[in-house]
This record gives structure tokens, C-alpha cells and sequence, in this order.
């Protein structure tokens, strides 16, 4: 988590940097508004703002999705590729698209978080951060092996890079309830993004009373957004054939873990048998004292 905390502290200065407004004397804060509010600096910062984080939430995003969805069956660093793209392309370019977003209304003079698009423009960045935290947690802290015949829904020690913790284990796939609440959350953040940066391009450019800002059915925006949100769908949908190929391999792996832990303790076995027959040999070849002569 700490990896993010660059990109979280540039966005946060960047809408402090930016999101200043100057005090104004009351009869001419109206005029001066409404001068802010068209203002061409706040324009680049708009734009700037939808490009980041259409960037963050529909390129990187997504693409960390399928290039986990079609790698982790044939690359054992499917992982290192997945944090690049979703902690750090991603968690970079939505920090600084949100800090210039909280900025430019800021700058406005209006109030945050006032409609749909604000309110759940700061939802995603929170489930974007709920979902870097509970993506930790899937990958690093894991049930620890057990037997086949154990019950499947046994709270299970668990060990990994944040310390020991009990999760609950009720798949006979070894995965706990963390690892299907951030798939299904994955999908759900991304679904959002999609209705979001629609929200954005219509109802805030329409909003903003630019007539040059205006977008109408039929553009090359709203054209690229309808295939896009056919395509990363179905690009997800046909990876899915990979689950039982999946499958097959976590069970392998679980079998060739399971042996290693069963190991040491039968080696120990035989080690103490061969010390045990090491000294009664060595004790068979010392020579025995003779008897004391009389």
C-alpha cells in the first residue's frame, strides 16, 4: 500500500495546489464566478481531468483485468504485470484526474460532490482503494494446507507478508470469500467507470454552458465508448474458458505444497532411524573390555 501512496499525495496536491479560490468582496462574487467558471485555465484543467481519468478507469484499469484473466494460466508473473497496470498506471492517472476534477469545481466557486457525477466520481476512488487494499490481502495472505478431508467451511491460521490472520476457506478450490468479494468487486468498480465517464462527457460538458463543449449522439467519443464497452466485456467473457485450465493448476499446486509440508516430518522419521542404527553399529565395533585376570 505504501507503493500508492505517491500517486494518492500527488493527486491530494494537486487539488490543493489548484482548488484555492480567491476571496472575493460580496457584489462582485456573482460576476466573478461566473468569469472562473468559463475561465480558459479551468477548461485545460476539465479536460485534463476527463483524459486522466478515462485513462485510469477504462484503459488501465480494464487492461489489468484481462491480462489477468488471460496470463495467470500461462506466466507464473502474471501478478507483476496486474499491480503495474492497476496500481500503477492506474492508481497514478486516477489520483491526479481526481485532484484536477476536485480543483476545477473548486476554482468554480461551486460546491463539491453535488451531483451523480461527483458523488460517484468519489465512490469509484474509494472502491479503487478498497479493492488495491483486498487485492493485497487475496495475494499475500493465503489459508494455510490442509488435509482434503478437512471441513470445507473451517476457519483456517493463515500466514503471508501482513502476518498471521483467520480467514474462512469455504471453496474446495482453496479460495476464500476475500478472493470472490474482489472479483465481483473488480467488475462491479469497472461497470461504474463506464456509466461515469459517460456521465462525464454528457452531462459535464452539457453543464458547463461552453457551447464548443457540446457533444451530440454519433461523435467519435460517444462511438469509441459503444465499442469499448462491448469489447472489454467480451474479451473478459471468452477468458473464462481458461477457468478450468485454472482450476487444474491450483489443484497441482496444492498437491506439490501439501507434499512439502508432509516431508520434513517423514524424513525426520527416518533420519532418527538412521542415527539409531548408526549408533548400534558403532557400538558393535568398539571393542569389547576384557574380563580382569585373576
Amino acid at each position: 500500500m505504501s507503493r500508492l501512496a505517491l500517486p494518492l499525495a500527488l493527486g491530494l496536491l494537486v487539488a490543493r495546489a489548484y482548488g484555492k479560490v480567491i476571496h472575493r468582496d460580496d457584489e462582485d462574487e456573482d460576476e466573478e464566478n461566473h468569469d472562473q467558471d468559463n475561465s480558459p485555465w479551468r477548461e485545460q484543467m476539465v479536460i485534463a481531468h476527463a483524459i486522466l481519468c478515462a485513462l485510469g478507469f477504462l484503459l488501465f484499469i480494464p487492461a489489468g483485468v484481462l491480462w489477468t484473466r488471460w496470463s495467470r494460466t500461462f506466466t507464473k508473473r502474471w501478478f507483476l504485470g496486474h499491480w503495474i497496470l492497476q496500481g500503477g498506471f492506474a492508481g497514478l492517472t486516477i489520483a491526479v484526474g481526481f485532484g484536477l476534477g476536485v480543483a476545477s469545481v473548486s476554482k468554480s466557486g461551486h460546491k463539491h460532490f453535488t451531483d451523480t457525477h461527483h458523488k460517484l466520481g468519489l465512490a469509484l476512488v474509494i472502491l479503487y482503494l478498497v479493492q488495491c487494499c483486498l487485492g493485497c490481502i487475496v495475494h499475500y495472505v493465503r489459508p494455510a494446507v490442509v488435509s482434503h478431508r478437512a471441513s470445507a467451511l473451517k476457519p483456517l491460521q493463515t500466514s503471508g507478508a501482513f502476518g498471521s490472520a483467520i480467514l474462512l476457506h469455504p471453496s474446495a478450490q482453496g479460495r476464500g470469500l476475500q478472493n470472490y468479494a474482489h472479483v465481483l468487486l473488480g467488475l462491479l468498480t469497472l461497470g461504474l467507470a463506464f456509466w461515469q465517464v459517460r456521465l462525464g462527457y454528457h452531462q459535464q460538458w452539457e453543464d458547463s454552458g461552453d457551447e464548443d463543449w457540446d457533444l451530440n449522439e454519433g461523435d467519435t467519443i460517444d462511438i469509441v465508448w459503444d465499442i469499448w464497452v462491448v469489447v472489454v466485456p467480451l474479451a473478459y467473457g471468452i477468458g473464462l474458458w481458461l477457468l478450468p485450465r485454472q482450476f487444474r493448476q491450483e489443484a497441482e499446486a496444492r498437491k506439490a505444497e501439501a507434499l512439502l509440508v508432509q516431508r520434513p516430518a517423514r524424513y525426520s522419521v527416518l533420519r532418527d532411524q538412521e542415527r539409531e542404527e548408526q549408533d548400534m553399529a558403532e557400538l558393535a565395533e568398539r571393542p569389547r573390555p576384557s574380563p580382569p585376570q585373576a
